[in-house]
């Protein structure tokens, strides 16, 4: 293989493991947020988005944002 090509193969890859971190870790945050909601904590101090759309609301968000950062990772390597 051209050296040039496995530059390419090589960026390629590693544009795609940036952006499986990145979503793997945003994951994990909204899990946490997600677990913590489900426990009933208050989470006002720290997230202001729940004075907006209370708990309920923020939930819908948090799965949301689950659900698009999955299909972040899932998407990864095709883009």
């Amino acid at each position: 293989m051209s050296e040039l090509l496995t530059q390419y193969f090589e960026r390629y890859a590693e544009e795609a493991i940036t952006k499986m971190k990145a979503a793997l870790i945003a994951i994990d945050y909204y899990e946490r947020i997600r677990v913590r909601l489900v426990k009933k904590e208050d989470l006002s101090g720290e997230l202001a988005i729940i004075a907006k759309v209370g708990p309920a609301g923020t939930m819908t968000v948090v799965k949301e944002a689950m659900a698009d950062y999955k299909g972040r990772v899932a998407g990864a390597w095709f883009t």
